[in-house]
């Protein structure tokens, strides 16, 4: 049942970005009822990071925040670090519950020459790791 039932599930999520926020909401609303619950969501963030809205940005965490029955994380989905520490920043403000972080924390690291991963990871992956976790304590 759950097969037939998750493709909707990311439908509803993933409509904020192209139909708005009151048609993911209601979407959202009467499908989540039908789906297992899980223990945690990881979203992408769910406005188009070029609009430079901050207000709309936490309006739509916010909206998450309020219909989620459970944590909800904020997925980086590859862009760069600082416009995702930025979301995350936002998302944190708004009721998310934290971050769950690839590329645009590690993307250099795993893209340079072997030689240089380890001094890439001591200087730019750990301080990155140690912003993220400031934003959320």
């Amino acid at each position: 049942m759950i097969r037939d039932i998750a493709p909707l599930i990311w439908v509803s999520i993933l409509s904020i970005l192209r139909e708005g926020l009151a048609f993911t909401t209601t979407l959202f609303q009467i499908l989540w009822p039908l789906a297992l619950q899980p223990d945690l969501l990881k979203l992408p963030f769910p406005v188009d990071p070029s609009d430079p809205d901050e207000d709309h940005w936490y309006g739509a965490c916010r909206a998450i925040s309020e219909i989620a029955t459970m944590p909800w994380v904020l997925l980086s989905g590859g862009g760069s670090f600082d416009a995702y520490a930025k979301q995350v920043e936002v998302a944190v403000a708004a009721g998310g519950s934290g971050f769950m972080v690839g590329r645009a924390l590690w993307g250099e690291a795993a893209l340079a020459p072997a030689d240089d991963r380890v001094a890439l990871l001591a200087d730019v992956v750990r301080p990155r790791m140690q912003r993220l976790r400031a934003l959320i304590d």
